[in-house]
């Protein structure tokens, strides 16, 4: 399958926001179904007047009881009372998306598994399908309440083809309770497993906690050759996708083929930044003889928007440094399992080093400029993934499709393009700088390639 770069701003792409199962769903959407299809939708009006105890909203299988007092006691899907009506169709909003505060649900409430509530307005809450296409259409819409109206007994609207294909990937199996892993298209073939339902209780919604398998065998989940392992990282690679527990969708682009797949989310965490997630295969130094050469980072540190390293491209690192959050499902040997590993690029020209031994991010401090005076060229470094036996570190490989600039960020700016010279090892190449990528409060930069031109073993 061809690289493929997938936006939050393509038509009927898939929203993202602080609700369990929305990252899931862009994933699902860019590596595996492709997107385009427009969105089944339905409305739930009040008519200003807030519900009573008892009264009832049914989507499709599940069956919303607006309660008050405690919901301790309650069966699932339970929704507490708002103070007025505008405040109980909020709290309507956060279960469906699994995004309620303790106490707003009762206990086992999950987020839908086929629909999304959009930021409601004082009088209607607005129901998407998660996938598009007329499947959504399916969908059914009831009440029981003198207050609220469905607006018809079905979803409407959805439609149409996809305009984007997915990337190759499968699901293996159904979606559990905004739980799923997505297996490979090609190379090693292993598994991403994203659990995107609120897996940090202070964290909710805010974030995903990801973890690559060798094998899996379904979604609670059960596999072998897990990596990192609970023992290494307890949470394993962290995804931060947005502020906010609620609906405020956030800005997002995923770069993707069969074998690697590269995400960059602007979560609303101050200013505009891409937290960064990538898992899948390196192009390693062994060839395809590396079986295990499958690659994971995100961030280490749930529930934590500043001060947490965002390390999978915004440090260059230096041979003899493993990285937090930087594993590989095991060592080039084959034995053992998960292995820590590091990274590094052309160090002196992508990145600064103070004097004081402080690492700074790729493309922050005074490299060459641009354009370099001798030849008005623009210069890209490799991205290394170096490993370590007990004794001496080695080679790995090179991280596919994205490079590290050797150049000052401030030349550039977000979501620039440029192609590769004719006669150099970037011909035929297209590439596309997103900045800043966050790493510490520091603004540095990263360069990915959008052609169909990554390297292959």
């Amino acid at each position: 399958m061809p690289v493929t770069v997938y936006r939050s701003s393509d038509a009927n792409a898939p929203p993202l926001m602080g609700a369990a199962g929305s990252f899931l769903s862009v994933l699902e959407a860019c590596l595996v179904d492709g997107y385009g299809s427009t969105f089944a939708q339905g409305k739930i009006t009040s008519d200003t007047v807030n519900v009573t105890d008892g009264d009832t909203v049914t989507i499709g299988s599940i069956t919303y009881t607006f309660r008050s007092g405690v919901l301790t006691g309650q069966p699932a899907y339970a929704v507490t009372i708002g103070g007025s009506a505008a405040g109980s169709l909020i709290f309507l909003e956060l279960a469906v998306n699994g995004a309620a505060p303790s106490g707003a649900v009762s206990p086992g409430t999950n987020a839908h598994p086929d629909v999304i509530a959009l930021t409601p307005t004082a009088t209607v809450l607005t129901l998407q399908a998660r996938k598009g296409g007329s499947a959504g259409n399916a969908i059914t819409m009831s009440e029981a309440s003198s207050h609220l109206v469905v607006g018809g007994a079905n979803l409407a609207g959805g439609g149409g083809s996809n305009t984007k294909a997915g990337a190759g990937w499968t699901k293996p199996y159904a979606t559990l309770n905004s739980r799923a892993g997505f297996r490979q298209g090609a190379g090693n073939q292993f598994y991403l497993f994203v659990d995107d339902n609120s897996p940090n209780a202070t964290a909710q919604c805010k974030e995903a906690q990801c973890r690559g398998y060798e094998t899996l065998a379904d979604n609670t989940p059960s596999g072998t050759g897990p990596f990192p392992t609970v023992a290494q990282i307890s949470s394993g690679a962290v995804v931060r996708k947005s502020a906010s527990n609620d609906s405020v969708t956030r800005q997002w682009i995923v770069v993707a083929d069969n074998r690697t797949v590269y995400t960059f989310i602007d979560t609303g965490d101050g200013g505009h930044t891409w937290y960064t997630f990538t898992f899948g295969d390196i192009y390693s130094t062994m060839g395809p003889t590396d079986g295990f050469r499958t690659f994971i980072c995100g961030r280490y540190n749930p529930n934590d928007a500043t001060t947490c390293v965002e390390t999978a491209f915004g440090v260059a690192g230096i041979l003899g440094v493993l990285q937090s959050n930087h594993y590989m499902a095991r060592a080039w040997t084959g034995s053992g399992g998960s292995v820590q590993v590091g990274k590094h690029t052309d160090w002196a020209k992508s990145v600064n080093q103070s004097p004081g031994g402080s690492t700074y991010p790729v493309g922050y401090g005074p490299q060459a400029t641009y354009p370099n005076p001798e030849d008005g060229g623009l210069y890209l470094a490799p991205i290394w993934i170096h490993d370590y036996n007990g004794s001496v570190y080695s080679y790995r490989g090179r991280m596919r499709g994205v490079w590290a600039p050797c150049h000052p960020a401030s030349f550039f700016a977000d979501l620039d393009t440029f192609s590769g010279t004719a006669g150099t090892e970037f011909a035929g190449k297209t590439f596309m700088v997103l900045k800043p990528v966050y790493v510490l409060g520091f603004g540095g930069y990263v360069v990915v390639e959008t052609s169909d031109t990554w390297e292959i073993n």
